[in-house]
């Protein structure tokens, strides 16, 4: 009887550690950045400037995700005081009533060195396709999910190279990476 027993808890420990670990891979996978190599054909980064761009999605009236990303940004460009190391930084506002004049200076707000633009329509749908970006409206409320995405130059081309949730960045982390 001790046996059975012994051998249906180990069982119940084992199934519980595995289903632990299968949580855990989940949420690690979730919050990771996301490598990828692929072209992006954008319009608005300058092909004279740094080969490496970081690019945010977001909105003026947003209360969390995008002031805290872009003070993340202006943090980072205050810890790296080389400014020809510095990564273009760009801001692309996805509110429809908007313009490029309040992108610009939303963006600016938080540093000079970091650039505001307004895409068209057709311009913003080609970057939710080229991005994969999942922006939606909801009760007059616009619901993004604040990724932050590298992107480097190669023979006057820009790749998105890594893709960075809300969640798992730093100036201090995206410095380590981007000022090696």
């Amino acid at each position: 009887m001790a046996s059975l027993k012994s051998k249906i808890n180990f069982k119940v420990l084992l199934g519980l550690a595995l289903w632990l670990s299968m949580i855990g891979i989940i949420v690690a996978v979730v919050t990771l950045p996301i490598s990828t190599d692929k072209p992006v054909d954008i319009k608005f980064l300058s092909l004279q400037e740094n080969d490496q761009a970081l690019v945010f999605f977001g909105f003026r009236g947003c209360s969390s995700i995008c002031p805290t990303t872009l003070s993340v940004l202006r943090n980072l460009l205050l810890l790296e005081k080389d400014e020809s190391k510095w990564p273009q930084l760009t801001f692309i506002d996805i509110e429809r009533v908007s313009s490029q004049q309040h992108a610009r200076d939303y963006a600016q707000q938080f540093h000079p060195h970091i650039s505001g633009y307004h895409p068209t329509e057709d311009e913003l749908a080609e970057l939710v396709r080229q991005f994969g970006l999942r922006i939606a409206l909801k009760n007059e409320q616009i619901d993004h999910l604040g990724r932050l995405y590298l992107l480097q130059k190669r023979k006057q081309t820009w790749f998105l190279v890594k893709t960075y949730s809300a969640s798992n960045y730093s100036a201090e982390t995206l410095k380590s990476e981007l000022f090696m």
